[in-house]
């Protein structure tokens, strides 16, 4: 599977995606073997998007996890980066 790759979650009771990133995942020794990634799920309160990790034998299953889409990592995060450069600078706001 290539990195960027775009999977939906037809599993999920919300909608939901993982976008395949092959990051190193730590299972236990008797767990399967995982692969991680980024989540992308749709709330009531708008999207959460989230490092995620999903066992590699699920997402061979193409029924429940279809490919939808396929994204430049790299680039969106270049793209994003610039963007904001150019946008200016403005420190977060703190928690009180």
């Amino acid at each position: 599977m290539k990195k960027g790759t775009i999977i939906k979650n037809l599993f999920a009771g919300h909608e939901t995606y993982f976008v395949y990133m092959g990051f190193p995942v730590r299972t236990g020794k008797c767990e399967a073997k995982a692969t991680g990634g980024y989540g992308l799920v749709k709330l009531d309160n708008g999207w959460k998007f989230e490092r995620a990790m999903y066992y590699t034998h699920s997402l061979k299953d193409k029924e429940h996890f279809p490919v939808v889409g396929y994204i430049d990592m790299n680039r969106a995060m270049a793209d994003a980066i610039l963007q904001a450069i150019k946008d200016g600078f403005e420190p977060p706001k703190e928690d009180a």
